[in-house]
């Protein structure tokens, strides 16, 4: 018996370490892969397919309504928005530093008809200030995949990625205007063209 497991052992060939070098090998992990990875032998970061649910976009839409394009804004019960009363301030907690960074892919990624009618908007969170979020709109999928890999090459997370319909704003687009906006999960581009005035429909 003792021989059996001995030749287990030196037979026993580890999973074989899985790098990703640029986008394509990103975007070809979505569905596909859940686990650790290596960005280009510089960065381990930890990848899913998040299944997002409608309560998930709800989380994410204040970076959508008071975040910045490209720039970081603090994730905090902000005193700009229309809802919330300057009562409800408060700053957030103070959180360490990231040290795996987390890809989460969605079905915003997936083949989508008439995928041309869409943009792609990815939340990235900080790795240094956790607290910490940006907004980044990709015109085109692949454009998307080299805006998420350049971010977790240098060690940020992404949160969130979803895809909306290229004419349709969304706040942050128009910062000014601050529009009375609405947020809806929905699955296809026919469902987010039917969403009612006022909400902008998130395929995720």
């Amino acid at each position: 018996m003792l021989q059996v497991l001995l030749n287990r052992f030196r037979t026993y060939e580890p999973l074989e370490e899985k790098v990703l070098n640029n986008s394509n090998d990103l975007l070809a992990l979505l569905d596909k892969y859940e686990g650790c990875v290596d960005v280009a032998k510089r960065q381990t970061v930890y990848v899913t397919t998040y299944p997002v649910s409608d309560a998930d976009v709800q989380n994410i839409s204040w970076l959508f309504c008071v975040g910045k394009m490209d720039l970081w804004t603090d994730r905090i019960i902000s005193f700009y928005t229309v809802n919330t009363s300057t009562r409800e301030y408060s700053p957030g907690p103070i959180i360490e530093r990231v040290d795996t960074p987390i890809l989460r892919l969605s079905a915003a990624l997936h083949p989508h008809k008439e995928e041309g009618k869409l943009k792609y908007v990815v939340a990235i969170q900080c790795r240094n200030t956790p607290v910490s979020y940006k907004l980044v709109v990709s015109n085109s999928k692949k454009a998307a995949g080299m805006d998420m890999f350049y971010e977790v090459l240098n060690g940020n997370s992404i949160s969130f990625v979803g895809a909306v319909l290229k004419d349709v704003p969304i706040p942050v687009e128009h910062p000014h205007k601050f529009p009375q906006t609405k947020f809806k999960r929905v699955e296809s581009v026919e469902e987010a063209e039917k969403v009612g005035e006022g909400v902008v429909g998130i395929i995720c």
